[in-house]
């Protein structure tokens, strides 16, 4: 009798558990999201920046926490010259009670144990003697991302949109630089779950050349509307650098010029200022997702490794 009463006791003290863990951890664990990134032509490559705060929350209904410095770039071994970044939702963190202490120590010492951003970058390594942005067919990798997606929630399926509840939904932004030509090339994917929950939806959205003669004008993805409505509109009484405000002091009018007469230290100063303001509205006007933190600026040249900038 005394054993049964001791393992009703346990049984009991274990559904407990797993109901605090689950009020606690929420149907999805933890979730990344966010990101601001910024793209922008010059005569010597191309400036991708990113700003580096990770929005994390424990289900969809709870308020995020805030983690800053987190690596948003990606830069595969692969072919060179390189970059990926992902926007909105970048994957799942593995669920643990660890995070209850400290979240952002947690996920900065925890890998993602869904990350689309590197399946992504692990198709593009193995796949690098035939990704040419110049003349890229987006269709094998959208499907290796659909794959990965619902082999992961097969063997998930708490985390599946059917019984989370959870909509997936990103954009993989690719970029790379001939130095032969001087011309940048700048793709997107947007990612979202379809209404039925059955299948992840891939559009292939952007399609930018920036020749020496083309306009440099700046690529946003992530937080655009945010970036539109609230922040340019007022960037005049922003701190920026002097070539900044002369290219988009006035706005909506600009005045960008071409990629060859754009310098280097310009398309910085712009991307650097962008998002530094975006950062600083979000004090009085917060955005749908977290941004701020140190600002990571790449830059792709003629060297075929990566430059980190800033």
């Amino acid at each position: 009798m005394a054993l049964k009463l001791v393992g009703g006791a346990i049984a009991l003290c274990a559904a407990y558990f797993l109901v605090w863990f689950f009020n606690y951890a929420g149907p999805l664990g933890l979730v990344s999201q966010g990101t601001l990134v910024v793209v922008m032509a010059s005569k010597d490559g191309l400036i991708f920046a990113s700003d580096t705060r990770q929005t994390v929350s424990r289900n969809v209904t709870e308020s995020a926490s805030f983690c800053d410095a987190a690596e948003k770039i990606l830069e595969p071994a692969l072919p060179g010259r390189f970059i990926i970044a992902v926007t909105g939702r970048r994957g799942f963190y593995p669920l643990s009670i660890i995070a209850a202490q400290d979240i952002c120590g947690y996920v900065k010492s925890t890998p993602r144990d869904f990350d689309i951003g590197e399946v992504a970058k692990m198709w593009v390594e193995q796949n690098a003697g035939d990704v040419d942005l110049r003349q890229f067919d987006a269709t094998d990798l959208a499907n290796y991302l659909h794959n990965a997606l619902f082999s992961y929630y097969t063997a998930h399926p708490y985390r599946s949109p059917q019984a989370s509840g959870d909509i997936f939904a990103s954009s993989v932004v690719l970029a790379s630089f001939d130095p032969e030509t001087a011309t940048s090339y700048v793709r997107s994917l947007e990612l979202k779950i379809s209404p039925d929950l059955k299948q992840l939806l891939i559009n292939d959205v952007t399609h930018a050349k920036f020749g020496p003669d083309d306009v440099s004008e700046p690529l946003v993805f992530g937080e655009v509307d945010y970036l539109m409505t609230e922040v340019l509109p007022t960037f005049a009484s922003q701190p920026s650098a002097e070539t900044t405000k002369s290219l988009i002091g006035n706005f909506p009018h600009t005045s960008f010029m071409k990629t060859a007469e754009t310098p280097k230290q310009t398309a910085i100063d712009l991307a650097k200022d962008l998002i530094g303001a975006a950062s600083r509205m979000t004090a009085t006007k917060p955005a749908s997702s977290g941004i701020g933190g140190p600002i990571d600026i790449r830059f792709i040249g003629a060297e075929p490794r990566v430059e980190r900038v800033h």
